[in-house]
């Protein structure tokens, strides 16, 4: 069986043709169908006209037409295809001429089979015979066989006839022995299967000096490597060898060339064929200038007759081939992608003898037919036709269209398997002028649409029905409205209810707050005169019970004082800010806590990364945001622990970042979220005495200056506090912001 790429590499240029009239023919059939309505249908037709060959086509479409531009792109095209059809034939009658009046010169056209398929008369003249006489003979019966094998090379060499050959043979004349000839060859311009061939006849040149100067001509202008050796040296190098050596060989043995693994093989070949054997080819690697093996050669050994006996060894650039191979396998895969592309499943037949063979076939074609879509390509259409009805529960339906082509029209088929899939099938043909040249099957999968329809049958009558209810359905939505926008107007008065109740609970609780603060201040001043005896000597117990009331006092101050700081952030407004030096701040905090410090026997640091930092800060609320982080971080430590309050950059232009870090028990995973809000504490707070405000005031002052602040922390290993606090312009740019 053919693979894919094998047929591609074969018939590349027919079936990249056929493939482009084929697309332009499905385009057709789909418009035809009714898939695209106005002027496309009008660009169908042109494009039809075109593919036929009857000449400028005829369409009319208008301005305003979405088909207008397709349109006016057909019709340059048709124009540009008559131009260029015209300036062919004038140049082809020129050609003509030009070489009839030329009677030394003979012209000829040869196909890939070497078969003479045209003979003009002087080349037929020079032969003694008639042209029609000539045409259909193989080129071999009419050179001798040492010109036949070199004519031979370079005809089925593809990149030797694009760029033209040139060798010198002799023709066989009947009855007047043989005519030495130069013969000049090149490929046909957009006909890679035929050659033209220019035959000049060189009278007077005795055979040996034409087999020089053939065997030279081989040489030099054959573009694959050629070595000739005889007697284990190598006597001539064409150009091709010597770039694929990367040196001149000639005059060197050839042993010396050879990589030492091959060497032995390449001998005995080479031996073979000098004895007049055959030789298979075989893989060799050459050695290079700087004596490394290059990259592999495949060697093939063609005896030379003579005396001495020659070799002349072929070289094949391996890697050249496996480009080849590769630019084939992208072509393949090109065309796949195309006709994967497509909703519908295509299958291409290109030409193949006096039937058809699948060139290619798309994913979705396969997947309908239930056939894999490698065992699809190559297969005669008996054969395709033979897997593909299997498939379907009416094969002789199928068989008859595929026979008939279009003129059988679509069928639509029923699967065997369950569920059962309603397949539409239609064979389109790719026309080349008046002929056909090949087939397109189209495979749409109809299912979906026949259920449609179906069930917009048994739907008919529900459609009335659906629409009262859902004319009720709209009632009921209508009523639900009305209801819910009462609801909405009774919540937007009860948040505006609790709107102005938490605003008076804030006020209150500010005006108790302060009403407590102003006795507390007094109490803790008269308990702390009585402390130091100012007021009169007091025994060892009256001392330790005033310094327990002068530690509760100091609990209940800071905690109306932070009652205090978050009424009023709770209050709103703009903070009345000011520029607030930051290291004296921390300092006098560090300082004001040294004492519990002491006593918890817990380090206090300070690490400073922005000297001379200043904050847009009312000056209270930055103190107590660092007041409460220090107290809690010296607090919740343990003993000999450590704090350090680091000052730095922000993470964002004009901010700064304050940490406070402590070395306590951390705090649980589940209780991050947590503990930011009021009158919370965590299990870690247990214990400790606290009123679970603090936190939750220094979130509330953070973010009402526009900072924010955030924990990181791990049981065991303690916390880290940080918060951003936006920082007041440097000097420079307050002394712009002035100027400006």
């Amino acid at each position: 069986m053919i693979g894919a790429q094998e047929l591609l590499v074969l018939a590349a240029p027919a079936v990249l043709a056929v493939a482009l009239v084929a697309v332009a023919g499905w385009v057709g059939w789909r418009l035809g169908r009714g898939a695209v309505p106005g002027g496309w249908r009008e660009v169908e037709r042109g494009l039809r006209q075109l593919v036929t060959g009857r000449g400028i086509p005829e369409i009319d479409v208008p301005d305003d037409d979405p088909a207008a531009p397709a349109a006016r792109l057909l019709l340059d095209l048709a124009r540009e295809v008559r131009d260029r059809v015209h300036r062919a034939e004038r140049k082809g009658a020129l050609l003509g001429e030009a070489v009839e009046a030329c009677p030394r010169l003979g012209v000829a056209v040869v196909d890939q089979d070497l078969v003479l398929l045209s003979v003009g008369e002087n080349l037929a003249h020079l032969l003694g015979e008639r042209p029609i006489d000539l045409e259909g003979r193989k080129l071999e019966t009419l050179v001798d066989p040492e010109g036949y094998r070199e004519l031979a090379v370079r005809l089925v060499d593809r990149e030797t006839r694009e760029k033209g050959f040139e060798v010198r043979v002799r023709l066989r004349r009947p009855g007047d022995g043989e005519l030495p000839v130069r013969l000049r060859g090149a490929e046909i311009p957009g006909r890679p299967e035929r050659v033209a061939l220019l035959v000049e006849p060189l009278e007077g040149e005795d055979g040996k000096d034409l087999a020089r100067e053939r065997a030279h001509a081989l040489v030099e202008g054959l573009p694959a490597g050629v070595l000739v050796v005889a007697g284990g040296t190598v006597r001539e190098a064409n150009p091709a060898a010597r770039k694929l050596l990367g040196a001149e060989p000639a005059g060197r043995p050839l042993r010396d060339l050879l990589a030492t693994e091959e060497l032995l093989l390449a001998l005995d070949r080479v031996a073979r064929a000098e004895r007049g054997e055959r030789a298979a080819p075989f893989r060799a690697r050459f050695l290079g200038p700087d004596g490394r093996p290059g990259r592999p050669v495949e060697v093939t050994p063609v005896p030379l007759p003579g005396d001495p006996p020659a070799v002349a060894l072929v070289l094949a650039d391996l890697a050249r081939e496996e480009r080849a191979l590769r630019r084939a396998g992208a072509r393949e895969a090109r065309l796949l992608a195309v006709l994967d592309a497509a909703d519908d499943g295509l299958v291409l037949l290109a030409p193949a003898g006096a039937g058809f063979r699948v060139a290619a076939a798309g994913r979705r074609a396969a997947e309908l037919l239930g056939v894999p879509r490698e065992e699809l390509t190559g297969l005669d259409l008996a054969a395709f036709a033979a897997r593909a009805a299997a498939r379907f529960t009416d094969p002789e339906a199928l068989l008859a269209l595929l026979r008939e082509g279009e003129a059988g029209g679509p069928v639509v088929l029923e699967t065997r398997e369950e569920p059962v899939r309603h397949v539409e099938v239609a064979v389109l043909p790719v026309r080349e002028g008046e002929g056909e040249v090949g087939r397109l099957v189209v495979l749409r999968d109809v299912t979906r649409f026949r259920e449609t329809a179906r069930r917009l049958e048994e739907d008919a009558g529900e459609a009335v029905r659906s629409r009262e209810r859902l004319q009720e359905a709209y009632e009921e939505l209508a009523r639900v409205h009305r209801e819910l926008e009462r609801r909405v107007e009774e919540l937007a008065r009860a948040k505006r209810s609790l709107e102005e109740r938490e605003r008076e609970r804030t006020e209150l609780f500010g005006e108790i707050s302060h009403e407590l603060q102003t006795p507390l201040v007094s109490i803790r001043g008269y308990t702390q005169m009585i402390l130091e005896g100012r007021l009169g000597k007091i025994n060892e117990e009256q001392r330790r019970g005033l310094e327990v009331t002068l530690r509760n006092v100091d609990r209940m101050v800071e905690m109306i004082e932070n009652l205090l700081a978050l009424a009023r952030a709770d209050r709103g407004g703009e903070p009345e800010l000011e520029e607030v030096e930051v290291e004296p701040v921390v300092r006098g905090i560090v300082e004001r806590h040294q004492g519990a410090a002491r006593a918890k026997r817990v380090e206090l640091a300070v690490r400073l990364e922005a000297p001379g930092a200043r904050v847009l800060a009312e000056r209270d609320g930055f103190e107590r945001v660092l007041d409460n982080l220090v107290g809690n971080a010296i607090k919740f430590n343990r003993e000999g622990g450590r704090v350090e309050v680091a000052v730095r950059q922000g993470p964002a232009p004009g901010f700064l970042e304050v940490s406070v870090a402590d070395t306590g028990p951390g705090i649980p995973e589940d209780e991050r979220e947590r503990i930011f809000e009021r009158f919370w504490r965590g299990r870690t707070s247990a214990g400790v005495p606290g009123s679970g405000i603090g936190l939750a005031t220094v979130k509330s002052l953070v973010e009402r200056h526009g900072g924010w602040i955030a924990v990181d922390s791990r049981p065991g290993e303690g916390a880290r506090f940080t918060f951003t606090w936006p920082a007041a312009p440097a000097a420079g740019e307050r002394q712009a912001s002035v100027s400006s």
